[in-house]
């Protein structure tokens, strides 16, 4: 009985390797390889599943669940009232590994820093120098002209 499941084990491999090669030959190497971890990781799970049993199954899944949830909160910034620059500039400067140890990463509410740094690209994306001698030179024009209505309101 050995010898027919570890017969059956190399068919199934042989042919998953086979055909994955044959229909994936223009993918590159990893996603080649990616292929082959499933295909054989699905061929496995089958006569595992059916050796511990369900409940066995069950409990394997559980166990999983439970460290994905550890991860999760140990190793994942908080996401909540963020957009993808502050993430990406979570990342792309000194992150620690276990987030949960940096303040900015698990707040809840948008920290102040990225606030600022939003309005800092804000401000320097949007005025040009022109617009501003624009702007004030419209604010001086209005100004003066309210206050020559003024200057006539109270003459009359």
């Amino acid at each position: 009985m050995t010898y027919a499941a570890a017969g059956q084990v190399l068919c199934y491999l042989v042919i998953t390797i086979t055909i994955s090669q044959n229909e994936n030959a223009s993918l590159p190497g990893p996603t080649r390889l990616a292929w082959a971890k499933a295909s054989i990781g699905f061929f496995f799970l089958y006569y595992v599943f059916f050796g511990i049993g369900w409940q066995g199954f069950y409990i394997i899944w559980t166990v999983f669940n439970a460290a994905f949830v550890l991860i999760v909160y140990f190793l994942y910034p908080e996401t909540a009232d963020r957009s993808l620059e502050d993430l990406d500039r979570f990342f792309a400067g000194n992150a620690p590994l276990f987030v949960w140890q940096d303040k900015d990463a698990i707040a809840n509410k948008r920290p102040q820093a990225f606030v600022e740094r939003e309005e800092e690209v804000r401000r320097a994306s949007s005025i040009r120098p022109a617009d501003v001698a624009v702007a004030n030179a419209h604010r001086e024009s209005v100004l003066r002209k309210e206050k020559s209505e003024d200057e006539r309101r109270e003459a009359v």
